[in-house]
């Protein structure tokens, strides 16, 4: 039986990532590859909710092939089709995941993604008062946590 010759293919995929040229092609049923201009590959479900276009991120190229990103699509849009909208549930799965975090993971994620970003002087001046709240907070859960109880301890700190 012939190849549908608007399906993708591992070939085409991995010579697009080669060439590293920004852009979107879809593989049907929805189902896009996207190549960003900083060469990261990933998949996209492009759906209709609540009379809404949507969009869901199935994962990157490197971590699910185009067999296994084909199979997740499939999957969701039969979650779409019994009313279910998978990307609200991957943020409220996201939410939640978070919520289970310590105060220390929480710190701990912070430094590596935002505050390694911002100039010295910041970075120390934040480092200081992340110190103060994971030795006195870190081994609570955020839930448990108030932006009130970290307030009141970075103005206690500062009038030591």
């Amino acid at each position: 039986m012939a190849r549908d010759k608007s399906l993708l293919s591992d070939l085409q995929i991995r010579h697009w990532i080669r060439a590293g040229t920004a852009l979107a092609k879809a593989d049907g049923n929805r189902l896009t590859f996207t190549l960003s201009t900083a060469g990261v590959a990933g998949w996209i479900l492009r759906y209709r909710h609540g009379g809404r276009r949507r969009e869901l991120t199935v994962g990157r190229y490197t971590e699910i092939s185009l067999a296994d990103a084909r199979g997740l699509a499939t999957i969701k849009r039969a979650e779409i089709m019994q009313g279910r909208n998978p990307a609200a549930d991957k943020q409220k799965a996201k939410a939640t995941a978070a919520k289970d975090w310590t105060v220390r993971e929480l710190v701990k994620d912070y430094r590596g993604k935002k505050l390694v970003s911002l100039a010295d002087s910041t970075q120390v001046s934040y480092g200081r008062h992340l110190k103060r709240v994971v030795r006195k907070l870190g081994a609570l859960t955020v839930r448990e946590i108030e932006a009130s109880d970290v307030v009141a301890l970075i103005e206690a700190s500062s009038l030591t």
